[in-house]
């Protein structure tokens, strides 16, 4: 089996949007003996069935990860599929059962010894954590949860691009309070530094944001512009998911 050619055409499959062909590739890696390329196999699928909005097989695949992940012993991928099962849950809109799986994340990362790498799990969930509460307008919650993920993703020096995430949902939680201003104000040296370091996906999301609050203060002219270039952008983007993304993020923006 040659491992590194199925996991590359299955992602490049999938972000192209074509799930079904996709999980036919993840399905192959099940087949393996070795148990971590099992795993890699089952989230695939997993990630395939989410992009197909099925939740019912979102689960099962990743439970059939856990039960490998268990057998193993490795709490820290453990930590990983809970939160990426927290994820999961948020996506289809199921906000209590993303707190709690999310929670069982943060509780196994918990258990670990503290390295620079599982304070970086631990602060990444900790921020997704806030935006669930974000979704559920229990705003303290989430800036509780922003500002310890942030601290804990600062002992991780590799984590710049999960701390521009942590910075981009903090401004998210000020759009919810309809301080639009301050949202282009924190957010203008993001869309600096993601095009900088070509983080396109971050870019287009931060700039979705800047769109949305533009017309909020009624500058019109400003917002029709870049929600012009997000429509180009996204077209060039290589994952489907994340366009899928951004354009119902978008929406949400304008219409709350």
């Amino acid at each position: 089996m040659n491992y590194k050619k199925i996991i590359n055409t299955a992602h490049k499959l999938r972000n192209e949007g074509n799930t079904k062909q996709s999980f036919k590739e993840y399905k192959k890696l099940i087949k393996s003996k070795d148990l971590k390329i099992q795993i890699d196999g089952y989230k695939g699928m997993a990630l395939c069935s989410k992009m197909d909005h099925n939740l019912k097989n979102t689960l099962k695949y990743y439970a059939k990860a856990e039960k490998i992940v268990k057998k193993n012993n490795d709490l820290s991928s453990l930590g990983d599929i809970y939160r990426d099962v927290g994820l999961s849950h948020e996506y289809f809109a199921k906000y209590k059962f993303a707190e709690k799986f999310l929670k069982k994340s943060l509780d196994t990362f918990e258990s670990l010894k503290m390295t620079q790498l599982n304070y970086a799990k631990l602060g990444i969930t900790e921020v997704k954590l806030g935006m669930t509460y974000v979704h559920q307008k229990k705003l303290q919650k989430a800036e509780k949860w922003f500002r310890k993920g942030d601290r804990h993703l600062a002992k991780y020096k590799q984590a710049d691009f999960w701390r521009l995430t942590s910075k981009m949902h903090f401004a998210e939680l000020l759009y919810v309070k309809k301080k639009y201003k301050q949202v282009i104000n924190k957010i203008t040296p993001l869309l600096i530094e993601s095009m900088n370091k070509n983080w396109s996906h971050r870019y287009v999301q931060i700039l979705s944001l800047k769109a949305a609050c533009l017309k909020k203060i009624k500058k019109e002219a400003e917002s029709k512009h870049d929600i012009q270039l997000i429509s180009q952008l996204l077209l060039n983007l290589d994952s489907r998911e994340v366009a899928n993304s951004v354009k119902k993020k978008l929406g949400y923006y304008l219409k709350h």
